[in-house]
């Protein structure tokens, strides 16, 4: 999530964000060979390394955090979290360089659907320095013992902790609640958290037809397809149909905001049907300058 959401607000919004990962801290530390017995809560050592990281990465955190004065500055601190004091300690040390704790979001991932969570181990646990060494199942067998170890000590997001600012996803998107989300930035982080997904989805990407100026080797500005752009995008559209829509009709169009970009998807049609009951608007069309080519 931490991931994602970084590259989210940093592409879409020009936000400057950065991910600040414990576990990251933890293997430039201590080294990355350790097994669930590390985060067990009655192993003092484990604890007091932990906490050494911790301690460093919120450090970094901080230093970052003060360092610039562009609105919409975003430190992600990447780690469990999963007790009141633990948030508690991280609301004091963060409130003397923020205006308001409300610029404090904790963002909760529950997930009560074991197939889900073995999928998502599976998915981006077995990749982690730690497991590289492991056997996949060993390694998942593993990842779910220090999942216990946490569960030992978890005290999750609720009413009593309404005073603050919070995003809590269950069985990823099953269920979603917020808590005190205010402004532009914080709605738009919590709009994405609650459309996250953990199943793999495919990307199709496509270059534009051929412009006016592709053709007078013209660099810059804003032309119009030729003809032979044109052919393309009609094409393009009866491919996109047979091969995509067909199979996915949730899928979505998105483009620059140049003419040859929208031009080049024009032809794609937006049919009106009905999913789960409810209207859908195949590859509804978006735009998004964040796409447009730059000098070029």
């Amino acid at each position: 999530i931490a991931n994602k959401l970084q590259r989210y607000l940093s592409f879409f919004h020009g936000a400057p964000t950065q991910v600040f990962n414990v576990g990251n801290y933890r293997r430039k530390m201590f080294g990355s060979c350790v097994e669930h017995g590390f985060f067990d809560h009655s192993n003092p050592e484990g604890v007091r390394k932990r906490r050494e990281c911790s301690h460093a990465a919120l450090e970094d955190l901080k230093k970052f955090i003060s360092s610039g004065m562009e609105k919409g500055r975003v430190a992600i601190f990447d780690a469990t979290n999963n007790t009141r004091t633990r948030r508690q300690w991280l609301i004091d040390e963060l409130s003397p360089i923020l205006q308001s704790k409300s610029h404090i979001i904790f963002v909760e991932s529950v997930c009560e659907d074991e197939n889900i969570v073995e999928n998502n181990i599976r998915a981006t646990k077995l990749s982690m320095p730690d497991y590289q060494s492991m056997e996949p199942d060993v390694a998942v067998a593993d990842f779910k013992k220090r999942i216990a170890h946490y569960m030992q000590h978890y005290e999750p997001l609720s009413d009593q902790d309404k005073e603050y600012s919070w995003i809590k996803t269950v069985n990823g998107g099953q269920q979603v609640v917020l808590n005190k989300i205010f402004g532009y930035l914080p709605g738009r982080i919590a709009s994405f958290v609650m459309n996250l997904h953990t199943s793999p989805k495919t990307i199709y990407l496509t270059r534009h037809g051929q412009s006016v100026y592709n053709l007078t080797q013209k660099i810059g500005g804003d032309s119009s397809l030729t003809a032979h752009g044109e052919e393309y995008a009609t094409a393009l559209a009866d491919w996109v149909h047979k091969n995509i829509v067909a199979e996915n009709p949730r899928a979505r169009l998105w483009t620059s905001t140049l003419k040859r970009t929208i031009e080049t998807g024009k032809h794609i049609r937006h049919d009106e049907i009905m999913l789960d009951g409810q209207p859908w608007i195949v590859m509804r069309p978006r735009e998004w300058h964040a796409l447009d080519e730059i000098h070029a």
